[in-house]
């Protein structure tokens, strides 16, 4: 018997919402997980976990973006603090660029973040 161990939230997809469930992992053997217990699906056979789910012994975790309003830069901000505002939301920007080229990058990443969790709330 192996007993899944617990998944942290920024990988577990599923949580067991029934007592306790059988799940076949990708290696072929069995783990047992119980109610309240979260797992990444990505280890176990895709047959088992559908199954699972389908008696309702097994519910996807939702997920939800939270969605924060910030001040972006603009022109009037200088190259530093562009820099530490790239930093600070992990945005990759040319370190030996032009103010245009860093806005137009952190405005891309922006703009793909916002469509991520807008795709992401109409899942």
């Amino acid at each position: 018997m192996i007993v899944a161990e617990e998944a942290t939230q920024d990988v577990a997809t599923h949580e067991v919402v029934g007592g306790a469930v059988v799940l076949r992992t990708k290696a072929g053997s069995s783990a047992y997980i119980y109610k309240g217990g979260v797992f990444n699906a990505d280890l176990f056979t895709e047959a088992s976990v559908e199954h699972a789910i389908s008696v309702g012994l097994v519910a996807e975790i939702a997920r939800s973006a939270e969605v924060v309003e910030i001040e972006g830069p603009d022109e009037s901000w200088t190259h530093e603090r562009i820099d530490a505002f790239a930093e600070e939301w992990g945005i990759e920007i040319p370190s030996d660029g032009k103010k245009d080229e860093k806005l137009a990058a952190i405005a891309a990443e922006i703009e793909k973040r916002t469509a991520e969790a807008e795709a992401g709330a109409l899942s």
